[in-house]
């Protein structure tokens, strides 16, 4: 159903998340670890590169983490989009708005939307935004 694919979907997503802290902070704690209780035992060289290396790769890949559902939707409703530009388009928009990127319009409207923004188009895009949001909170109070 509906509401167990739902699920799975946050529960997959929560999973990526702690995978994403887990990745990035296990090697500064056993570092760390070894600092403190490995009695004057020196931290090897490869634990502090890999320190060095995935410890700043955190806010990356949850940038990665917290884009993909949107990815995801905008490659659903535009398969001809790459995983790449979709999340160009998904980060652009600030990664949390679905309703960027559709088009049902075809190609040249698409092609439309990557003019700079300006007041008018700027606007368009907020009215679009809140008529998109009010919808889905209609659709939540009447589930409820």
């Amino acid at each position: 159903t509906n509401e167990e694919s739902v699920e799975s979907e946050a529960i997959s997503q929560a999973l990526l998340y702690i995978g994403c802290f887990f990745i990035t902070y296990i090697f500064p704690v056993v570092a760390r670890s070894i600092e403190n209780y490995g009695n004057g035992v020196e931290i090897p060289f490869f634990l502090l590169l890999l320190c060095r290396f995935f410890l700043p790769l955190n806010g990356f890949l949850t940038i990665l983490v917290y884009t993909r559902p949107h990815v995801k939707s905008i490659r659903r409703n535009n398969p001809e989009y790459s995983w790449f530009k979709a999340f160009g388009i998904a980060f652009k928009a600030g990664g949390d708005n679905d309703s960027v990127g559709q088009s049902t319009l075809g190609q040249s409207q698409r092609t439309c939307d990557q003019r700079p923004m300006t007041g008018t188009r700027k606007k368009k895009l907020q009215d679009r935004i809140k008529k998109d949001f009010n919808r889905r909170m209609d659709e939540i109070k009447r589930k409820s």
